[in-house]
């Protein structure tokens, strides 16, 4: 498990932002971090960001993250989840189902605000780590979920922008982003934690 905290203490800041998930937040946070802006450069004053992941991590592994959660008290969770479930043989429908249980859960007991769901990106056809028909399931699962979402209220289901022509280019080892990938999964994400701290 890998916890980061950018250099501002959250109850300094007006929003604080949880980034939840998989390995695309550990290498969202280092590239944030080596870049000198843990923060997202976003002003501190109103935004405070911690990072919470693990390799590998699929659903049955982030609720037991509620603990870490509650001490974190953030107002806004971003929730990178399902790629790994996915690739395991969860269906698509089952694995939308738990998001949006676990995102209510949140909403209505660990007394955050908003809630934003990533949607699954697509691993490189052919690498050893993407089974068949993967990209196939992914297409349902967010779909699926992005349907799920629409009428709950505190949740927001986020497509990333500039990431899906030649997506395959921004890949490293055919699951993970590459430099160029990185820097616009943290333009997108930068975008989501903005538009959801707007009516708070």
């Amino acid at each position: 498990m890998s916890w980061y905290d950018s250099a501002f203490p959250p109850l300094a800041a007006r929003h604080s932002i949880l980034m939840l998930g998989h390995s695309f937040v550990h290498r969202l946070a280092r590239f944030a971090r080596d870049r000198g802006c843990p923060n997202m450069t976003l002003d501190p004053s109103l935004y405070s960001i911690a990072y919470l992941s693990e390799g590998g991590m699929r659903m049955s592994g982030l609720v037991n993250q509620v603990a870490a959660i509650r001490r974190n008290r953030p107002q806004v969770v971003f929730m990178e989840i399902g790629t790994n479930d996915l690739a395991s043989g969860v269906s698509p429908d089952s694995l939308a189902q738990e998001v949006k249980r676990f995102a209510v859960y949140l909403l209505q007991h660990e007394n955050v605000k908003r809630v934003i769901v990533s949607q699954v990106t697509f691993r490189a056809e052919g690498s050893p780590r993407t089974p068949k028909d993967f990209n196939r399931t992914v297409t349902a699962y967010n779909a699926t979920i992005h349907k799920l979402l629409k009428n709950v209220d505190g949740v927001k289901f986020w497509r990333h922008r500039n990431m899906w022509a030649h997506w395959q280019q921004l890949l490293s080892d055919g699951v993970h982003f590459n430099d160029t990938g990185n820097r616009r999964y943290y333009n997108s994400v930068r975008g989501a934690i903005i538009a959801a701290t707007k009516k708070l």
